[in-house]
Parts: structure tokens; sequence; C-alpha cells
């Protein structure tokens, strides 16, 4: 059988080729062999075998692999990604780079989803426009890459302007202007009806604008001046403003009547469209009620009226008895024609809640609203109390508030700094129970009595001095400080029998009288001594003074002037160190000596005190030790000691100063 010859990559030839050889035997050694027939994955594999020994007839049918939408059946030189292959009965792919791009089955073509910039369905001039699936239900037409109409199920969303040249009409297919909505139940919001028309800021926040305008045009048929603004007001505030742009009038009526009408000057007017004043009415005003005041007459509160405003006289008839204001030259009279009248002022409101003010003026004139000598009584309704107040007076210094009785003789006087001041007479509470509060909280000082004694009562401190630095402070509790150079003296009195005797160099034990007192007897010969040790208290001020006196007498005194020395030697010890005290080695103080008085036998046991031994206090604080030895200078180291006989202590004193009250230990 002669075949035709087969063209490479021309299908056509390969069509009739097979269908010459639909009688013919096909195998290995046959000629055109099956190697002969591979032609773009044309090849033995996909040859169907018809008849035993490689026998193949296709009977005018071309058939090849399954294929997968990476590598389909049928592809192209060079692109084995691209081309047709089976999906399963009755459905077919086309992949294109390996992706499913369109697929054919019984219920017809599908395609792939797309996106904004590549839509599904475009145009071979303009691939970016077109229409792609966004999601379920829901189909985008998307203009030169970006998505300009979103239809979905709950509503079709246009992203741009939309225009029309003729009428548009939301509700009606026969609109009758640019704009034509007709709906039979306004749009509710929360709990109120909003109307068929709803316009809405962009945020949640009720200061942002939302305004409707009217323009006229301009000759490009563009908007050019604003006519008139309804909507919030342009300070960010939740204001409502109509406003009529133009210098013209701003009417609203009722029954096809103007009955408010606001001029371009700013004249209102009520039932009457040419207001000549900045509020004009044309018939009754009643305030407070809404009974008919009657034409031209105003009705206050139902029942007070003024019927007419004569010069010289105004009546003010309450029920059946009158007040009248008297103009009498310079002077207004107020005269109550019944006893039983009284004035009152009140507030609009009656709750607190407004300012209720008298004021008296001794300069200026009602056009003149500055530097006026004025005194000011009334409710102020923000501190919710009654206030007398002076204003600056008409050449511009600050005046005073004086209260007196007749002739002047007592006067109270608040002056413009604060102070008050009584200048006569005295300030009496006359009951126990009175009291006089300071501070700004009224319990931050009291003072009161309790029938009997005077009482000053603080929340935390009352301080004596100048406040600042150097001041006593007695707590609430009762606890008294001293701060700065505050200070008080505080004594300790040691008896001879609390003393530490030596067991060399004391002095010796006396008493006077016989089975009296004990004193010691210190030797005019040798510094005999006795010990103390002493915790500074708790209410010790640190490195504060201490001071040690000898209290003395002699036996008998000289004829002649003589003295006696004293000192000190002392070691301070701190919680912590090691306890020792070396005789002779430690700090030493003496005091001034002592002339003792001469005479005798007129001052024979004369009692002395010694002049002060100032010990060195440098780094002394409250709870540290003091060792103490106290010893007569006989020996005249700190100064001249020359009585002749015996000095014989009575008593021991120790003075420090303390700046606390109250915490002695």
């Amino acid at each position: 059988m002669l075949v035709p010859r087969i063209k490479d990559n021309d299908w056509t030839s390969v069509r009739q080729a097979i269908s010459k050889l639909a009688s013919s035997a096909l195998g290995p050694t046959s000629s055109p062999t099956f190697a002969g027939l591979t032609l773009n994955r044309l090849s033995v594999d996909h040859v169907e075998e018809k008849t035993p020994g490689h026998n193949v007839v296709f009977d005018n049918i071309l058939s090849t692999a399954v294929g997968t939408v990476a590598a389909p059946s049928y592809t192209f030189t060079g692109f084995e990604d691209t081309g047709m292959y089976y999906i399963h009965p009755n459905k077919i792919g086309f992949s294109t780079g390996g992706s499913l791009a369109l697929r054919l089955d019984s219920y017809g073509v599908m395609i792939i989803d797309g996106v904004a910039n590549a839509p599904s369905y475009s145009f071979f001039n303009d691939d970016d426009s077109g229409f792609y699936l966004i999601g379920a239900d829901n189909i985008g037409l998307t203009l030169n890459g970006v998505k300009r109409v979103d239809f979905a199920v709950a509503g079709t969303t246009i992203t741009g302007n939309l225009i029309t040249t003729g009428n548009a009409g939301i509700g009606t297919a026969s609109p009758d202007s640019v704009l034509h909505i007709k709906a039979s139940v306004p749009g509710i919001v929360g709990d109120d009806y909003a109307g068929q028309l709803i316009i809405q800021s962009p945020t949640n926040d009720v200061n942002t604008s939302v305004v409707i305008t009217g323009y006229k045009s301009d000759v490009s048929g563009d908007p050019d001046v604003q006519l008139w603004y309804l909507g919030s007001s342009s300070s960010g505030n939740e204001d409502i403003i109509f406003l009529n742009r133009r210098n013209a009038k701003l009417a609203l009526g009722t029954n096809n009547t103007h009955r408010l009408t606001i001029l371009g000057n700013g004249n209102v007017g009520i039932n009457t469209t040419t207001p000549l004043s900045k509020l004009s009415i044309n018939g009754g005003l009643h305030v407070g009620g809404d009974s008919d005041a009657g034409d031209n007459n105003l009705l206050v509160d139902g029942t007070a009226s003024v019927d007419s405003l004569v010069a010289g006289t105004v009546s003010i008839i309450p029920v059946s008895n009158e007040f009248k204001f008297l103009n009498a030259g310079n002077n207004l009279g107020l005269q109550a024609m019944d006893s039983a009248m009284i004035l009152r002022v009140y507030s609009e409101l009656g709750n607190r809640t407004q300012n209720v003010n008298v004021n008296l003026y001794g300069y200026g004139s009602p056009a003149s609203n500055t530097n006026r000598e004025r005194l000011n009584t009334g409710w102020n309704a923000a501190a919710q109390e009654f206030q007398i107040n002076v204003n600056i007076g008409g050449d511009g210094v600050a005046k005073e508030l004086v209260i007196f009785t007749h002739g002047k003789t007592n006067q109270l006087r608040l002056a413009t700094s604060g102070a008050v001041y009584l200048e006569a007479g005295a300030l009496i509470l006359p009951t126990d129970t009175a009291q006089i509060h300071l501070g700004a909280v009224q319990t931050t000082m009291i003072f009161k009595t309790d029938g009997t004694n005077g009482i000053i009562d603080v929340a935390t401190a009352l301080r004596l001095g100048n406040t600042a630095t150097n001041y006593t402070e007695i707590s609430n509790t009762g606890v008294q400080t001293m701060v700065g150079t505050a200070r008080v003296v505080r004594s300790i009195d040691l008896e001879p029998t609390l003393a530490t005797r030596p067991a060399t160099g004391a002095p010796d034990v006396g008493v006077e009288p016989a089975n009296g007192f004990v004193t010691h007897d210190f030797d005019d010969t040798n510094d005999e001594s006795v010990f103390f040790h002493l915790e500074l208290p708790h209410n010790y001020a640190d490195a504060g003074t201490i001071h040690i006196h000898f209290d003395f007498f002699v036996d008998v005194a000289e004829a002649g002037a003589t003295s006696v020395s004293w000192g000190v030697e002392y070691k301070k010890l701190s919680i912590g160190d090691i306890f020792s005290f070396t005789i002779g080695s430690e700090t030493k103080d003496y005091a001034v000596p002592t002339a003792v008085t001469p005479g005798t036998p007129a001052n024979n046991k004369k009692t002395h005190q010694s002049a002060e031994v100032n010990l060195t206090t440098t780094g002394f604080v409250a709870g540290d030790y003091v060792l103490l030895r106290l010893f007569r200078d006989a020996s005249g180291t700190g100064g001249t000691d020359s009585f002749p006989r015996d000095a014989r202590v009575i008593d021991y004193h120790i003075e420090y100063l303390s700046d606390k009250l109250g915490e002695a230990t």
C-alpha cells in the first residue's frame, strides 16, 4: 500500500497517513515502523493495539494519553505545560503555564476567577478591564486594574462618581426630577425614624460635619458661589446651622404664610416680614404660659402684665395689688401700693443653676461695661452660695467693702488683699458651740471652746515660729517637735547616791544635817572624782549642747576671795563600739572657776552652782552612751582652785538641748 509521506509537525499529513494505514499491519519489522510514526508524543505507547502481532487499526480515530494540568496530553514544542488534557468523563481542561485556564463540560465553559488587575473576561486591547470573581456570589467589574463596581447579593457598590444626564429614580420607574425618591415607609436608625433620605458622616464622631449646601453655577456649569447652608457647624461641634449666605431674608412659614423672618441685617420678625428692630412681634407675647396675651400686650407668667409703657410710671399688677416704678428726675423709685407687697428676685428656672444678682453702680452708665464702681450681691450658681462683691472703680483702683454702725465708730473692713480689719469693738461668738474654721478644708484648723477651756483643734499639726524653717510643731496627737533652730533645754538631776565612787581617789560621803542629805565632800588637795554613765535620750537634738553643773556648799566661808575649779572627763560610745575608759586619757573640759562668797559666818554653808562645763558634742546622736568622770580640779589644771577646804556637792546637774516635746525617755 502506498503511504503518503508524513511531514514533521504536520498533523494533517499524520491524519492522512493513518487513514491509509487503516488495514495495514504495523510491527517492529514493518515499514514504516512504530518509530517512524513517533511525532510529537505519538509513539508506540500511544498506538492502540487492535489485533495480536502488534497490528493497529485506527479506524480514523487518533488516541493519546490522559495528561494532567501540569503536563497536558496535547502540547506545543517548548511549552509542555500549556495545552489540552482529560479531566474525567465529559470534562476537558485547557491549561496555561501548568494552571487550569478553561474547562469544557456538559454545563458549558468555565474559566478562572481572575483578579482586579487581571480579570477573567477581558479584551484583546485592554486586558486589565473586564469581569472577575471576588468571592461566592460576588462579581467585580474592573477598569484599568481597579475595581469600580461590586455586584453582591446584599447590593451593588460603585466606587467613583455616578453621572447621569437624565432623571434618577429610587423606588420609581418614572422620576419627575433630577433625583426622585419614592418610599412609603421611612428609614429607621436605632429608635428614631430617619426619613426617606439619610445623610451620614463617615466617622464615629458627633462633631463631624454633615451638611447640605446650595450653589449657583458659573459659566462652565460648575458650582460657583454658595447660596445657603444647612447642617453641622463648621466649628466642629454639635451645633446645627441654617444659613442664608446672601444679604437677603431667611423665612419659615406655615399654611402658605411667612411666620418667622430674619432679614439680612439680623432683624427678626414674628408675623411680620419687615422687622425694624432686633426683635419685632406683630401680636401679643406671653412669657411663662400659653394663654392669649392679646394684640400688642406682654403677659408675664399669666399674672403680671405690662399694659403700656407710659413716661413716668410703669405699673406691675400681680393679682389685685401693684408696684410702681417712679421716675422722679434722676431717681428711680419702687413703690408698693400695699403693705403686704414684697419685692422678690428669682432666677429664670428657679432651680439654683442660674445666677441671680443685684448690682449697684457708683460710676459709669449702662453703655459702659468697664471700670465701674460696683457692689454686686446675689446668688452665685457655680459656687452654690450668696456673695457680696465690690468691683474695681472707675479710676482703676480696687475698692474696699466697709460695714459700719451709725457714726462709723465700729467698722468691719474687707481690704482688696482679702484681709479683714476690725477697726473697733470685738469679734464675739456668743455661744459655746460657735467655731472659727481656717483652711480650704473646714476641719484644717478650728478655734472653739468647751464652755470652760479655749481649744485649737487641728487636722494635722499646729506650728509656732516662722513655720518654714524654724518652728515648734504640735501634732494632732499632742506630740511636740522642734525644727530648725527651735530647741528646748532639758535637765537631769543626779543625786550623789546615784554616782559610782572609785576605790581610790573618791570624795568622802557626808550627811548634812545629821541623818539628812548625802553629800560628796571633795578634798582641796587631790583631784577626787565620781563616775556616771548617761544614755542620750530619744528627744536629744543631734550634736546639741550638753553642759554639766556642780551644786555645792562649803562649811566655812573664807574671809577673802577664793574659788573652786571643776572638770569633766568623758567619752562617747555608740552601739557596737568597744567599751573602754582610760582615766586621764579621755576628753576633758573645765568650768570657769566658781567664786566662793567670802564672809564668815554670814556665808557659811551657802550653796553655789558652778559655771557650765560644756562638752564637745560633735557626732553625738540620740541613743549614744556618754561615760562621765566628774572631778574637783584641785590641781588647778583648768583654772585656779584656791578654796582650802572641802567643797561639798549636793547635786550634779546635766542639761541638754532637745528638739522634741512629749517624747522623753
